[in-house]
């Protein structure tokens, strides 16, 4: 039969009931502290090897070092100028903000911006250099047909 038994009380701390059994009716016997003592733990095939040292320590802190992404804002005035300046003025802007994310440390937002300021310019340069070549293309047509750049006649 099973009796309650509660550990002496000392200052600061909480009492724990604890169930003693009696041991001719084969039940688990609890230590006097309330908890079980520290067993080591098992490995397959009998436990530790010989001579082996466990070693426990906190993981260490990473640093993760980040170099700060190019300043694209030269590139994307010239391709504003010179290329299609729709998408070169939103790629200004975008520029602009990586390079200020990078002077207050704000080096995920500076990539991000970074990189949507590089896929503008190079949007833009391709839109640029897709109209130079279409303008090339239309200016060799109308000079086979008309026969000279001069009597081209608008009307």
């Amino acid at each position: 039969m099973a009796s309650a038994a509660y550990n002496q009380i000392t200052p600061g701390a909480q009492a724990y009931p604890q169930t003693l059994y009696s041991s001719a009716q084969g039940g688990y016997q609890p230590t006097q502290g309330g908890y079980p003592t520290a067993q080591a733990s098992y490995v397959p095939g009998g436990g530790y090897p010989q001579g082996a040292n466990i070693v426990t320590q906190q993981p260490a802190h990473a640093v993760i070092i980040q170099k700060p992404p190019n300043d694209i804002l030269i590139t994307a005035v010239f391709v504003t100028l010179c290329c299609f300046w729709p998408t070169g003025l939103v790629a200004i802007i975008k520029a602009s903000d990586a390079r200020s994310a990078v002077a207050r440390g704000d080096l995920v937002y500076a990539d991000s911006s970074y990189q949507t300021a590089k896929t503008l310019v190079n949007i833009s340069i391709g839109i640029g250099l897709a109209s130079y070549f279409i303008s090339i293309v239309i200016m060799a047509f109308l000079l086979t047909f008309s026969g000279s750049a001069f009597s081209l006649t608008i009307g």
